[in-house]
């Protein structure tokens, strides 16, 4: 009896020791696992804000971009210098369709409207664009976040130059739930725009779910730079605020809330797990408990080391995952975010580069490209080429087929552009329809044969999905050295070529010395020509018909004479063309 009950006290030690050890064993997992579950959150806090600005500075890129395109296109210039309402809303709503923004606007030099989309028409939008417009005019453009109609903005402000400022052209895309469920997508964080004010708290856009939407107005004011720990309805969250550029100097920031419930979804199945292998090992032996502490410790040791490695940056070492149980598969889920996370950043990278439709460089990757293209030696015999390429009646295509139908075609002639030059070249998309390729390295005489070659891969037909289509498209040619020795003077004058094969429906053109000055002067002729009237520089000629064989005057030819203040007489070759291009000839 005494033997049996000295048993029992051993065993009920020996229990009373497993379970004693199984909890401390929990006691370490809940300690290391809350303090990794913190650094988790605190890391995603800080890839967050870095994202944020590969995000922002992305959105900015191509929104400046876009309206660098808008602004510096021929059509569009001539469009604002006909001075037509519909003609300028109507440049406005197709630019802005084909890029997806939130608004658009145009102002004259003088800041007034001149046109717009609905979403800048309400009564207050010339007090909500003043600030931009008054930036832009300091500055020569302006790109900052602005609150119209209770909706927030990224607005960029561009001149439309002819040489002279003919107008500011104004492209902006909304701050609203999709860029939030956008950004959140990429970082797995809750995003939100929100602007303090005295005692109240305006938001315009938020990935929260609805019913947690309103709770935000009772943030702590102690929330700032720095992760805080906060409730929203008995969820808790960190949250840190990320200032923004604002030009009206209003508090707009983005409140990054990282959800700590969910990080703790996988731990709290842990725990149960390991009360239930303690009551197991309390039952079968010290040595298998002693074990399984071990079993348990080891691995979230190695999760707390990579919860490190992933705090200072570094994706390259994956966590090492051992067996099948519980501890395995969080050790997994954890490698599966930390390749997530490297994957996300690597993505917004790539998008911030190349285009979205097509995967092709973009114009500020096309333009670094041609950097080091013209910064490279090469043989005397050989040039570097800058060929832009735009299609024919494209617009028609889109109006006809829709917008889905004409991107299917410009994948199509994406594919057709790469298969068409060596490896060592770069094919780009600049915007719309217009695409640049890069030659590098080409003898002079082989430059027409590679032009021809390009031109013809464009114009085979397309076996499309809706239809089978025969396309015709422009090419300008620009040669490094003999045309210029920057990026920005090469595209510019291979745009010179290219309008001149488009108007004279010849295929390709190559740029000409003195083409610069004719296209400036194109620009002032239609800007002035609309001023010609009233300032009284046009006359007519009368040149009399003779009858040969009465010797009389039978009839006279009234013949229209433009003398320029400035430029002198300018012949009816040269400005009829121009009128009818801008709608001005009724008026002639």
């Amino acid at each position: 009896m005494i033997l049996r009950r000295f048993q029992s006290r051993i065993i009920a030690l020996l229990i009373a020791v497993v379970a004693s050890a199984q909890l401390a064993t929990l006691a370490v997992v809940q300690v290391a696992t809350e303090r990794s579950v913190a650094a988790q959150l605190q890391r995603d806090l800080e890839v967050g804000q870095r994202v944020w600005q590969r995000f922002f500075e992305s959105r900015s890129s191509q929104l400046i971009e876009s309206s660098a395109v808008l602004a510096d296109d021929f059509g569009f210039k001539a469009a604002v210098a006909s001075g037509d309402p519909r003609t300028m809303r109507s440049a406005l709503d197709n630019h802005g369709s084909r890029i997806g923004a939130g608004a658009t606007v145009l102002l004259s030099p003088d800041g007034e409207w001149l046109s717009g989309s609905d979403a800048l028409a309400s009564g207050g939008r010339a007090d909500a664009l003043r600030p931009l417009f008054k930036e832009a005019s300091e500055q020569g453009s302006a790109l900052s976040l602005l609150v119209i109609d209770g909706r927030l903005y990224l607005m960029v402000l561009l001149p439309v130059l002819a040489p002279h400022p003919l107008a500011w052209v104004g492209i902006g895309i909304a701050f609203d739930d999709e860029q939030a469920r956008d950004f959140q997508g990429l970082t797995g964080l809750e995003a939100n725009f929100v602007r303090s004010r005295a005692e109240t708290l305006d938001l315009f856009g938020s990935s929260l779910a609805v019913s947690l939407q309103p709770t935000l107005a009772e943030l702590p004011a102690d929330v700032g730079e720095r992760p805080v720990a906060v409730t929203l309805a008995d969820a808790h969250f960190l949250a840190q605020r990320e200032p923004l550029l604002a030009a009206d100097g209003d508090s707009i920031d983005l409140l990054l809330l990282a959800s700590v419930d969910q990080a703790m979804l996988p731990f709290a199945e842990l725990r149960q797990r390991i009360l239930w292998l303690a009551g197991i090992a309390s039952v079968i032996a010290l040595g298998i408990a002693v074990l399984l502490g071990r079993g348990i410790s080891r691995p979230v040791s190695g999760l707390a080391a990579a919860v490190r490695r992933v705090q200072g940056g570094d994706y390259s070492k994956p966590v090492e995952v051992r067996g099948h149980d519980e501890i395995a598969q969080l050790a997994g889920a954890f490698s599966d975010m930390q390749q997530g996370i490297a994957a996300r950043e690597a993505r917004i990278v790539h998008q911030a580069s190349h285009d979205g439709l097509t995967g092709l460089p973009n114009r500020s990757l096309a333009v670094r490209r041609l950097q080091q293209a013209l910064s490279r030696p090469l043989p005397d015999d050989q040039r570097v080429v800058v060929a832009l390429l735009d299609i024919e009646r494209f617009k028609e295509i889109n109006d006809k087929f829709g917008h889905r139908f004409g991107d299917e075609v410009l994948l199509e002639l994406s594919r057709r552009l790469q298969h068409a030059v060596r490896a060592d070249d770069t094919v780009a998309r600049l915007g719309a329809d217009e695409f640049m390729v890069l030659l590098a390295g080409v003898e002079r005489g082989q430059v027409q044969r590679r032009a021809d070659a390009l031109l013809a891969q464009l114009r085979q037909p397309l076996q499309l999905s809706m239809a089978r289509i025969s396309l015709d498209a422009g090419i300008g040619l620009a040669l490094a050295p003999e045309h210029g020795d920057d990026p920005e003077t090469l595209l510019r004058r291979a745009d010179i070529a290219l309008y001149e094969a488009k108007q004279k429906q010849i295929g390709i053109a190559v740029y000409q010395p003195g083409r610069d000055e004719q296209h400036l002067r194109q620009l002032t002729l239609m800007t002035d020509l609309r001023l010609s009237i009233e300032r009284r520089e046009l006359s007519l000629r009368f040149q009399p018909k003779v009858d040969v064989s009465s010797r009389r005057a039978v009839h006279v030819e009234a013949l229209l004479r433009w003398t320029h203040g400035e430029l002198g007489p300018v012949g009816p070759d040269e400005f009829i063309p121009l009128a009818e291009r801008s709608g001005f000839v009724h008026e002639l």
